[in-house]
């Protein structure tokens, strides 16, 4: 994730940020590793365009909502 915010990700990256997820679920001793998981996928399933354009460099959509709530 750290490489994806940066600017510097590929979009072999949103697959791998699933897929590890994905492999978490149902696997890890500590009911909080499945709590991590599920959101995770959600979030690439369901914002997966959103992940895409970051990469491509297209201004975040939310910025100027988030300017108008700070303000």
């Amino acid at each position: 994730m750290t490489r994806f915010h940066a600017g510097a990700g590929v979009k072999k990256d949103i697959d791998n940020i699933y897929y590890l997820a994905e492999n978490m679920l149902g696997r890890t001793f500590c009911p909080l590793g499945d709590a991590a998981a599920m959101p995770t996928m959600a979030f690439v399933k369901k914002f997966r365009k959103e992940f895409e354009d970051h990469l491509d460099g297209k201004p975040c959509p939310f910025e100027k909502s988030a300017e108008a709530v700070m303000a």
